[in-house]
């Protein structure tokens, strides 16, 4: 009953209502990730997100297996312009995901790389790319495009571009 409560108060906008009830919930069950994860996207649309960030990184701890943790957390630290802990927890995302599911862990990977101006960007989108078998990701053509841009491989680029407007036409 708690939980559909909250869902409702979610669903309602009622960020004070489901903030209390879910923190009622994580009081019960400490140790379950989803809620917390739950209570990281109520206080983030309370603009809270220093609190959402330290909720987050405490279920990545509690459940390291749990993969719904991890990329709201890359966000969060990407907009503290945290780069270096947000490919660390991008990394961890990817060993997590030991089936190879996500394949959003490879392109923030990718983006953060490109921001720290370090190696392994290229191969991370690739990889993205690789595992996004739906084509729901069209950002990782854009991404691969400019990157290979960037190195000179302009033929390349063009064509990644050309799938990335492929994709997303609008």
């Amino acid at each position: 009953p708690m939980w559909m409560r909250a869902s409702k108060a979610i669903q309602a906008r009622s960020w004070t209502e489901a903030e209390g009830i879910l923190r009622k919930i994580v009081a019960q069950y400490p140790r379950s990730a989803p809620v917390w994860v739950e209570l990281a996207v109520v206080l983030v649309s309370e603009q809270r997100q220093s609190e959402a960030r330290t909720v987050l990184e405490h279920a990545v701890a509690l459940a390291p297996g749990y993969l719904r943790s991890y990329r709201p957390l890359v966000q969060l630290q990407i907009n503290d312009l945290d780069y270096a802990q947000a490919e660390k927890t991008a990394l961890a995302g990817t060993q997590a995901d030991i089936h190879g599911t996500v394949p959003d862990f490879y392109l923030d990977l990718a983006e953060i790389r490109v921001q720290l101006k370090e190696e392994g960007a290229e191969a991370a989108v690739r990889k993205a790319i690789a595992l996004d078998r739906k084509h729901a990701l069209p950002r990782a053509e854009y991404v691969l495009g400019l990157i290979l841009a960037e190195g000179g491989d302009y033929a390349s680029a063009i064509a990644h571009l050309g799938r990335y407007l492929e994709l997303q036409p609008g």
